[in-house]
């Protein structure tokens, strides 16, 4: 699903994740596809 996501609708993904928790947060509502170590702050 996630594979769908990106291909329909790019990197971006919805806001109501940034900031809160549980297993599907995150820190930005951008996409890294090339990976964790590719990261400047990783």
């Amino acid at each position: 699903m996630a594979l769908v996501h990106v291909i329909k609708n790019g990197t971006k993904i919805s806001a109501k994740h940034i900031g809160s928790t549980g297993s599907h947060r995150d820190d930005s509502d951008t996409l890294w596809l090339d990976g964790k170590a590719a990261r400047a702050s990783a």
